[in-house]
């Protein structure tokens, strides 16, 4: 599979498959966004995720397993991945339940919303949600960029190296909410952070690009961590919302 669309073809077969499998058990409907639906998708090296939409009545552990096998179905879509939310989640109508919600608010989720592509299910619109600012998806990405900068400090207590991996991704999601102020809405790519870099964000940007290019490798991560603190402290002190 060499294009996008090949790649977003397969995708849809195999997750309109686990549609049928979980609609039962409270799947109301399977989304794909991320690289996959933005310019920066490479087809060798860019995972294709699908984000699945609960029922207050599913079971998150149930659908939660799903993770370990989906990428084993197709041979050719190995890093295909699937995460939730709840649609109370969502609607801000119910607590946090999913792995996701913790990870990347759900207002933010709102936010980028209108460019998900959708696969199979019930078909949601913007209107379906609360309406999100700038302003607040810029609040949530100060809140969370805080706790991943202690997952980065603490990895033994919290996610190990994968917690520097976490930090990374989410300071370059405080850049693009820094970035949403004053540039128009759209979903988080890489080449659209670079290109919307602003004096304040250039120097963390820059960085978060390099580590980026290397895999996320922790020994580079921890060799650059007190100066992407640093950056990411000055940017939190400026525009702190909170």
């Amino acid at each position: 599979m060499n294009t996008k669309k090949e790649v977003i073809e397969r995708a849809s077969k195999v997750l309109e498959q686990v549609f049928q499998d979980y609609h039962d058990s409270g799947l109301v409907s399977v989304y794909l966004w991320g690289s996959i639906i933005s310019s920066d998708f490479s087809s060798k090296s860019s995972d294709v995720d699908a984000v699945g939409i609960l029922a207050d009545k599913a079971s998150f552990k149930k659908m939660d397993q799903m993770r370990e096998w989906l990428p084993k179905l197709d041979p050719k879509l190995k890093r295909l991945q699937i995460n939730f939310f709840y649609l109370s989640e969502l609607k801000k109508t119910g607590p946090v339940r999913s792995r996701l919600a913790r990870l990347q608010d759900a207002e933010q989720a709102v936010f980028d919303f209108p460019y998900w592509v959708h696969i199979c299910g019930r078909i949601f619109s913007p209107t379906d949600f609360p309406q999100i600012t700038p302003e607040q998806v810029l609040r949530h990405q100060i809140v969370l960029s805080k706790t991943k900068m202690q997952w980065a400090l603490n990895p033994d207590d919290y996610y190990g190296d994968m917690g520097l991996q976490y930090c990374c991704k989410g300071l370059a999601w405080l850049c693009y909410g820094i970035h949403k102020l004053s540039n128009p809405a759209g979903p988080f790519s890489w080449s659209v952070l670079e290109k919307e870099t602003t004096r304040d964000t250039k120097s963390l940007v820059e960085a978060l690009v390099i580590l980026k290019s290397q895999d996320w490798d922790p020994i580079n991560i921890k060799r650059e961590l007190t100066f992407l603190l640093n950056q990411a402290e000055k940017l939190i002190s400026k525009y702190n919302l909170v």
